[in-house]
């Protein structure tokens, strides 16, 4: 958001402007690679950690280290309705659950569009079918991209610049939205 200050000295009228950004609790982002998918997100500023929705989950071996594959949905309200993304395994992150079983989630590393910020940050995948919106961005990533206004929504597209777009991965694959 825009702050337009103006002071007037000796008849002289200064002018400043800061650039900073505010985002809305929610907004729309942009999750990079090959194929490009958008999906609601929730900035969060007391989530310990970013986490992303996704189905079939799988791990697999590649070049001696655990990968994992899986497919985001947004569910077709977004331009591009699926697509499967391959990537190495950085650690196996362990979430206690209420009925005192444990949760094994990967983390990934990933590149978010956010507005005009591309965000390269690390989360964990699986299927959390049941949270709305499918991504939460915790507190360590919102506060790389600024001020979050949780009674606004949807305050800016994304739409980072061309020379941060990061390198495709090649095992990136969209897939047909199902028929419904």
């Amino acid at each position: 958001m825009n702050r337009i200050a103006v002071a007037v000295l000796a008849g002289l009228a200064v002018v400043s402007t800061a650039q900073a950004e505010t985002y809305g609790r929610t907004e729309r982002v942009r999750v990079l690679g090959s194929s490009a998918i958008e999906v609601i997100g929730r900035l969060d500023p007391a989530a310990k950690s970013s986490s992303l929705r996704a189905i079939n989950v799988k791990y697999f071996n590649r070049d001696g280290g655990t990968w994992v594959r899986f497919t985001i949905d947004n569910g077709s309200v977004l331009p591009g309705s699926r697509v499967t993304l391959e990537r190495p395994m950085l650690k196996d992150v362990k979430l206690k659950q209420r009925d005192g079983g444990v949760e094994h989630r990967p983390q990934v590393a990933i590149a978010l569009c956010v507005g005009r910020t591309t965000l390269e940050t690390t989360l964990t995948v699986s299927d959390r079918t049941g949270y709305t919106p499918p991504l939460t961005i915790g507190a360590d990533d919102v506060r790389k991209l600024g001020a979050v206004d949780p009674a606004r929504e949807y305050t800016i597209e994304p739409s980072c610049p061309a020379q941060a777009k990061v390198e495709p991965e090649p095992h990136d694959m969209p897939e047909p939205a199902p028929k419904r």
